[in-house]
């Protein structure tokens, strides 16, 4: 099942993430919230530089392309966790 274009499994570790990041606080302030949106938005556009490059390369050599339908979950699958770990996003809070 998909959500989103998201595999349940992957929504589901994205939310999980979140939810640490904000330590499970049901109220978060704006800035962390934009903070964390913008780390998405920066992962998300590496990967897709990655991938380009990683197209590119595979066009050169004749290498057949994977599926593009697979680019969110093999984007996380080869960074491990989410954009916070990987960024040392540091929540504002006390």
């Amino acid at each position: 099942m998909q959500v989103g274009g998201l595999p349940l499994i992957e929504l589901n570790h994205l939310e999980l993430q979140f939810l640490l990041l904000n330590d499970f606080r049901l109220a978060v302030p704006v800035e962390e919230l934009e903070a964390y949106g913008t780390m998405l938005v920066q992962f998300y556009a590496r990967e897709l530089v990655a991938q380009q490059q990683q197209q590119q390369q595979q066009q050169q050599q004749g290498t057949p392309q994977p599926g593009s339908n697979a680019t969110a979950t093999s984007a996380m699958q080869h960074q491990g966790d989410p954009p916070a770990q990987n960024d040392r996003f540091t929540p504002t809070h006390t």
